[in-house]
C-alpha cells in the first residue's frame, strides 16, 4: 500500500509539473490553472491550489468546477464551513456527479450523515459507475447503522474497483451488525491484505472471532444456571452490571470506580459484566473482566443504529444494536438486581422489568455540559444539555436506588426527581496501592487527568492560557506536566507552546509520573461528581492547588488538606508559593493523605455501598410479598 501511495503521488507530481509548464504558454486558460489546481489537491499542496483557484474566480465567467475544487481544498485545510458552502454554490451553478460527491464527502467528514447520504445517493444516480462514489455512499450508511442498505452501494463500488481496501473493511462492519460473521470475517481479510500497511484494518478479524466464542460463552453461562437452578436455591443474588465502558485496567477516573464497584460486588453476589468497548482491538478486558465476574460480555460500540432528531448524541453514541441483542439473551436469567453506571446506559433497562435497578451516577451529565455551555459559544453544547436533562428526568424515576457522588449531586437529582432514593457514594483512592511520595523540590507542577474529556481539556486551556503567564512572572523556571490517556490534539497543541510544558501521553504508571514533581493543580472550570485525582494526589503525598468547583463535594478544608483559589493570579500565587515552602508542603501532605485513609478508601465505600444495595432489594422483595 505504501508503494501504491508513493506511486500515486509521483503520479500526481508530474502532472503538477506538466500543468505548469503548459500555463507558461496559456496563463489565462481556465482549464489548464483547474487541472493545475486539481493536482495540487492531489498533493496536498493546498497553498497552491487556492492561489490557482483564486486566479480562476477573478476572471470573466469562472467555470462552476472552480467551487468544486475549492470545496475539495478547504477540506483538506480543514476549513470545512467555507467547504460546504463552496460545495452547495458549486451544485448551484452545476449539479455534476463531481459536485454532490464533493459535497457529500464533505458531510462525511462533518459527521452530518443524513446530509452525505442524500448527496451521495444523487451522485451516485448521476453516475452509477463512479466506484468512490458507491464507497462513500455504503460509508455514510454504515456509519448511519442502515446496515442492510450499505451492502449494495459497498458491493458495487468492490464490482468496479476491487483493489481499494476500504470498500471491504465497511461491507465487513456492515456484515458484522447484521450478524454474518463469516462472511465479515472474509471481507475483513480482503481489506487487511488489500491494505496491509493500515493499521486500522488490523485486529477485526480477531474481533470477529472473539464474537463467535463469546456466544459459546454466553450459551454456556445461560445452559450452567438453568441446571443450577433446577438442583439447588439460590443462595446469592444474581447480578447484572452495565458498563459504558469496561472497568479493567482501572485507569481513568469512570473505570476506577466501576472496578471497585465490580470487586465488591463480586464478593457479595452472583455477578455478570457486560461492558461496551471503546475499540475493537482491546477485547483482551473481557478476560480480566472474567476475574469478578460469572460472565463478562464486552462488545465494540460501533453499530449504533440511526440517530433519532431528538436524542442526545451522548446515549446515541452508547447504543449498540448488538449489546441489545446479547442483553434480549441474558434477560432469560431473570437477574435480582441490575446495576447500571452512567444514565445514558439506562437505555437497556427495559429488557429487564422484573429487576430491581440501581443507578451508579457518576456525575450529572446535563449539568457538565450546562457549564460547558457557559464558556462555549457553540448553541449545539446547550441544546445538547437539553436533550441530555429531558433523558435524565425521563429515566431517574425507573431506579428505586440512586447512587451519587457528592452531596450537591445529591440535592439536584432529589429535586429534579421525587421518587426513589438517593444516596452519596463518594469517590475514594487506594491508600495502599498508592504509596505516599517523599516530597520533591523541583519547581514542576503536575495536572492528572483522561485528556479527551472536555471538562479536563477546558482545564489544562485554563492552566496554560491564564494561570501559567502569573506563575511564570513570579518564577519563570516552573515547569507544567500534563499526564494523561488520549490527549486530543488541543491538548498536544497546548504542550507544544513553550518547552516549560510537557505531555505525558498514555503514562504506564502515573505515579512515576507524579513522583517527579512537586505538586498538582486541578484549575477545573467545568464539572460535576467529584474528583477523583484530587483524591489521588492526596493519597500520593502531593500538594495540591484547586479551584472551588475542582473539589466540589468533598470533605476538604482550604489550606488544611489543599488549597482554593479560582482566580488566575491567586491561583498562581498559591502554586508559587507552595513550591517555595517546603514546611507548608508538608502539612498538606499530612493533612490529606490522612483525609483519603479515613474518609475515602475505595474499598470501604463499596463494602458500605452494596450492603446498602442488598438491603433495600430485600425490602423490595419483601414489599412485593
Amino acid at each position: 500500500m505504501a508503494v501504491r501511495e508513493r506511486l500515486r503521488s509521483a503520479y500526481y507530481q508530474c502532472w503538477l509539473i506538466f500543468y505548469r509548464g503548459w500555463q507558461w504558454f496559456q496563463p489565462r486558460n481556465q482549464t489548464v490553472l483547474l487541472q493545475r489546481a486539481a493536482a495540487a489537491i492531489q498533493c496536498q499542496k493546498w497553498s497552491v491550489a487556492i492561489n490557482l483557484l483564486q486566479r480562476v474566480l477573478q476572471m470573466p465567467a469562472p467555470q462552476p468546477r472552480v467551487y468544486q475544487l475549492l470545496a475539495e481544498t478547504y477540506q483538506g485545510q480543514g476549513q470545512l464551513p467555507l467547504a460546504m458552502k463552496a460545495a452547495r454554490t458549486a451544485i448551484d451553478l452545476a449539479p455534476t456527479h463531481g459536485a454532490y460527491q464533493t459535497l457529500g464527502q464533505i458531510c462525511l467528514v462533518n459527521d452530518d450523515l443524513a446530509a452525505a447520504v442524500a448527496a451521495l445517493q444523487q451522485a451516485v444516480r448521476l453516475d452509477p459507475r463512479s466506484s468512490l462514489a458507491q464507497f462513500q455512499l455504503g460509508e455514510a450508511l454504515v456509519k448511519q447503522g442502515n446496515w442492510r442498505a450499505a451492502v449494495e452501494p459497498l458491493q458495487r463500488a468492490i464490482r468496479l474497483n476491487p483493489l481499494l481496501p476500504w470498500p471491504h473493511y465497511y461491507l465487513a462492519e456492515a456484515q458484522r451488525s447484521l450478524g454474518q460473521l463469516d462472511r465479515a470475517k472474509r471481507s475483513y481479510l480482503q481489506a487487511q491484505r488489500l491494505g496491509p500497511d493500515i493499521v486500522h484494518l488490523r485486529g477485526n478479524v480477531a474481533y470477529v472471532e472473539y464474537l463467535g466464542d463469546q456466544t459459546q460463552r454466553i450459551q454456556a453461562y445461560l445452559q450452567q444456571v438453568q441446571a443450577a437452578d433446577t438442583v439447588r436455591p439460590r443462595r446469592r443474588p444474581r447480578v447484572l452490571m452495565l458498563t459504558p465502558g469496561p472497568a479493567c485496567p482501572p485507569c481513568s477516573g469512570a473505570s476506577l470506580r466501576m472496578f471497585y464497584e465490580m470487586q465488591a460486588l463480586h464478593r457479595h453476589t452472583d455477578l455478570v459484566v457486560a461492558s461496551l468497548l471503546y475499540a475493537k482491538n482491546t477485547v483482551s478486558v473481557q478476560s480480566q473482566l472474567a476475574r469478578y465476574a460469572q460472565l463478562a460480555v464486552a462488545l465494540d460500540w460501533s453499530d449504533r443504529p440511526p440517530r433519532p432528531p431528538t436524542q442526545a448524541a451522548i446515549v446515541h453514541r452508547h447504543n449498540s444494536q448488538l449489546l441489545r441483542q446479547t442483553l434480549q439473551q441474558l434477560a432469560a436469567v431473570d437477574f435480582d438486581i441490575v446495576v447500571t453506571d452512567f444514565v445514558y446506559m439506562g437505555q437497556y433497562i427495559d429488557l429487564f422489568p422484573q429487576a430491581f435497578h440501581v443507578l451508579s451516577e457518576h456525575n450529572i451529565e446535563s449539568q457538565i455540559l450546562r457549564r460547558q455551555a457557559a464558556t462555549d459559544a457553540a448553541p449545539t453544547v446547550a441544546q445538547e444539555a437539553d436533550r441530555l436533562a429531558a433523558f435524565e428526568d425521563q429515566l431517574w424515576p425507573h431506579f428505586p436506588l440512586r447512587f451519587v457522588v457528592s452531596r450537591p449531586d445529591q440535592q439536584q437529582l432529589q429535586q429534579r426527581c421525587a421518587t426513589g432514593e438517593t444516596v452519596v457514594v463518594p469517590n475514594g483512592a487506594n491508600p495502599r496501592a498508592l504509596r505516599r511520595l517523599t516530597d520533591n523540590p523541583v519547581p514542576r507542577v503536575l495536572f492528572i487527568g483522561t485528556l479527551h474529556y472536555q471538562p479536563n481539556v477546558d482545564g489544562v486551556r485554563f492552566f496554560v492560557d491564564e494561570i501559567l503567564p502569573h506563575v511564570w512572572q513570579l518564577n519563570d523556571q516552573v515547569e507544567f506536566w500534563i499526564a494523561g490517556a488520549n490527549p486530543t490534539p488541543d491538548v498536544v497543541a497546548l504542550a507544544q507552546q513553550d518547552p516549560r510544558i510537557k505531555l505525558i501521553a498514555n503514562p504506564v504508571e502515573m505515579i512515576d509520573v507524579a513522583a517527579q514533581c512537586c505538586l498538582s493543580v486541578v484549575p477545573l472550570r467545568i464539572g460535576s461528581g467529584t474528583r477523583i485525582k484530587i483524591l489521588q494526589a492526596l493519597a500520593m503525598g502531593l500538594p495540591t492547588v484547586t479551584t472551588h468547583l475542582g473539589c466540589e463535594g468533598l470533605a476538604v478544608v482550604d489550606d488544611q488538606h489543599l488549597l482554593v483559589r479560582d482566580e488566575p493570579a491567586a491561583f498562581a500565587a498559591a502554586v508559587v508559593g507552595l513550591l517555595a515552602d517546603v514546611t507548608w508542603r508538608d502539612r498538606l501532605r499530612h493533612h490529606g493523605r490522612l483525609l483519603v485513609e479515613q474518609e475515602y478508601d475505595w474499598e470501604q465505600i463499596f463494602e458500605s455501598a452494596v450492603q446498602l444495595m442488598l438491603d433495600r432489594y430485600q425490602q423490595h422483595v419483601k414489599s412485593r410479598g
